[in-house]
């Protein structure tokens, strides 16, 4: 059984993490291991990249998801997928809590 944990607000303010492409401000709970990830679409995704490609030469970041549109629905389903699929092993846990 797993939970996604959304901020309390968070329908406040979807339609501005819509226009944004990104956020990361979501807690993923699955077998007693806590999950933070980045979820952006994308379009900002690429520029993203390229911005820091730009600037540093490279792009790293851990615990990414692409998803088609950063809504609620579409942050639930992606990690509905990642967890039957497994691939939420692939992401680091988060031990800062």
């Amino acid at each position: 059984m797993y939970e996604v944990v959304f901020p309390q607000d968070f329908e406040d303010f979807e339609w501005e993490i819509q226009s944004k492409g990104y956020f990361s401000d979501i807690i993923i709970i699955n077998n007693g291991n806590r999950y933070l990830i980045n979820f952006y679409d994308p379009v900002r995704f690429s520029q993203d990249v390229q911005s820091r490609i730009d600037c540093i030469g490279f792009f790293s970041e851990k615990n990414v998801a692409i998803i088609p549109m950063v809504t609620k629905e579409n942050i639930i389903l992606c990690v509905e997928g990642l967890i039957t699929s497994g691939e939420i092993n692939q992401f680091l846990i988060d031990t800062e809590f």
